[in-house]
């Protein structure tokens, strides 16, 4: 819905993920200052409203860091956050399976 109305123009929409960017944008400044990474992944709740999102981040951060990551949303959409966690849990599993239990 909130992408909709964005898409659509509507300036409380509008208003709603530029408020997102102020909040996000400094715990990714401190990420890049800390890590520099070269490229930051956007993904769940955040790839719908993205496309305008992804802008407001990058001028965001500007003033925050000495170099603005390239930022990306995931191509896996929504499900990102859920398909990640299986990975974990699955990651977990085949450890545990595979540790060498020996005294």
């Amino acid at each position: 819905a909130l992408a909709r109305a964005a898409d659509g123009g509507d300036p409380k929409a509008l208003a709603a993920v530029a408020d997102f960017a102020d909040r996000l944008a400094p715990g990714i400044a401190a990420l890049a200052l800390a890590v520099d990474p070269e490229l930051i992944v956007l993904t769940g709740g955040a790839t719908p409203v993205g496309h305008h999102l992804v802008p407001l981040l990058e001028e965001r951060l500007h003033p925050m860091t000495l170099h603005v990551p390239r930022i990306a949303l995931s191509t896996l959409g929504e499900r990102g956050v859920a398909i990640g966690a299986v990975r974990k849990a699955l990651d977990r599993v085949e450890e545990d399976l595979l540790a060498d239990k020996a005294p």
